[in-house]
């Protein structure tokens, strides 16, 4: 297990990169907005224009603008085959002060804001609808040719689709019921939503298979949406084994210890290497992460599938179908690969992390968290362990958090602004006046914030627990 897994980096995983990968598995964004916004690529959804065409507002950093220009001419070019086209109808420049990075001014060596260069891309793509109706999600049959997989296009849900489910092989233009491949669920101007089957949306909409696929695609890279469009709804393409994919994806997690955006790109380059992707040159990286790996079969032990089918059943909406589904296949297609993948490395990321608590709990039983005995505003002493001390941003000096834990299950907050900082993982005897008695709001459990705390090496006639 790598060094940096740590409980930070677990908890991490477990809450924000665990439900990306579950609901956006196939999507690797450069950033996540609610962290750094002057990276978030979208600035406000698509607008419907006159003409059958959608318009979207997209940012990029001012580094990228060629990047970007680059990226809508390849989508252009491969629209124009379905007689559309992507254009970009503005870009304009703008600046602003970072939120919270600052950097060093040359002249007056004063700490001043970074100024963030981004360019605003306007770009108009043809809307995903025909003569009509729009397009707000898809059925298309399984591997298995049993079960279906369902895909709402971006700005729905699948609650737009669940009225649809059990009837997704019939359409409402023709009538029939029949074995399809895939069937669309088309909205009228009106509200109006109807079940139209793959071989009646030309007669329909006025678009073939072809034409809504391609515009499709397109929307969901505009929109910053799943990437599911690198194969066609109606077949075609190579099966890839889907247990075999599983099982590399298991010994990959094992490796990195679990899953996230941050190590994707060594994800999949191992995950390439497994498959048998070929070295060039004089370059055998391939043929030792290959090695590497044959050398730790040796003590792997397997996965367990059971688990895994357990820990899938908690994923949700369409991403969690969908994987449900690409599970009971004994084959795949590509486009699939991502999903099981990033959920794979996700359940041996949370089983790590429950083996390291289970351990660690088996090693030293805590009792259950409480408050500081005392009353609000009293000063008190007490024996207690400093659990880690997190340095946090401030205009007035040195600043940290101390998570404080007794030997009672008594749990304690003290945001310290001392030059002399407590160590994390040393025992004190502490004085300190009790402010408030509260709630983590991360666990739910007691824990009471101090004040004023002076911290001192314990002697042998103070007492153990608090």
């Amino acid at each position: 297990m790598s060094d940096a897994w740590n409980d930070e980096v677990m908890d991490r995983r477990e809450t924000d990169v665990a439900e990306d990968a579950f609901q956006r598995g196939d999507e690797h964004p450069l950033d996540d907005g609610a962290l750094i916004p002057y990276r978030h690529e979208r600035l406000g959804e698509a607008e419907a224009l006159v003409g059958g065409y959608e318009r979207y507002t997209i940012t990029v950093d001012a580094d990228a603008e060629s990047d970007m220009r680059a990226a809508v001419e390849k989508l252009s070019r491969k629209l124009k085959r379905h007689g559309g086209e992507v254009r970009i109808v503005s870009a304009e420049s703008h600046s602003y002060e970072h939120p919270f990075m600052k950097t060093r001014d040359r002249v007056t060596r004063e700490r001043v804001p970074v100024i963030v260069k981004q360019i605003i891309f306007t770009i108009e793509a043809p809307a995903v609808a025909g003569e009509n109706a729009k397009l707000i999600g898809t059925f298309e049959l399984a591997e298995d040719n049993e079960q279906v997989y369902r895909i709402a296009l971006p700005g729905y849900s699948e609650a737009d689709l669940e009225p649809f489910i059990g009837r997704w092989n019939e359409c409402d233009h023709c009538g029939y019921k029949r074995q399809r491949h895939a069937s669309f669920v088309c909205e009228q101007a009106d509200g109006n939503r109807m079940l139209i089957g793959r071989q009646c949306s030309m007669a329909y909409m006025g678009l073939s298979p072809a034409d809504i696929l391609a515009r499709a695609a397109i929307a969901k890279v505009l929109s910053n949406s799943d990437s599911e469009e690198s194969e066609s709804f109606f077949g075609g393409g190579y099966r890839m084994h889907m247990e075999t994919v599983v099982q590399d994806a298991y010994k990959v997690a094992k490796k990195f210890g679990g899953y996230s955006k941050e190590i994707a790109d060594d994800f999949y380059r191992d995950m390439a290497a497994l498959g048998g992707a070929s070295d060039y040159g004089n370059d055998r990286t391939n043929e030792r992460i290959r090695a590497e790996y044959k050398e730790r079969d040796r003590t792997l032990e397997p996965i367990d599938y059971n688990a895994l089918a357990d820990y899938v059943e908690t994923a949700s909406g369409d991403y969690g179908h969908n994987l449900r589904v690409a599970l009971t296949c004994a084959y795949i297609k590509p486009k699939r690969y991502r999903t099981v993948v990033s959920g794979v490395g996700m359940f041996v990321g949370r089983a790590l992390k429950q083996k390291k608590a289970a351990d660690e709990e088996a090693k030293s039983p805590r009792p259950a968290a409480k408050h500081l005995e005392g009353a609000t505003g009293a000063r008190v002493d007490f024996i207690a362990t400093v659990e880690r001390v997190i340095p946090l941003q401030s205009d007035f000096g040195p600043k940290s958090l101390v998570a404080i834990v007794g030997d009672d299950g008594t749990r304690c907050v003290h945001y310290c602004t001392s030059q002399h900082m407590p160590e994390a993982g040393k025992r004190y005897a502490i004085r300190a006046t009790i402010k408030e008695h509260g709630v983590n709001k991360k666990f739910g459990t007691p824990q009471t914030v101090i004040a004023r705390a002076a911290y001192s090496e314990p002697d042998e006639s103070q007492q153990k627990l608090i």
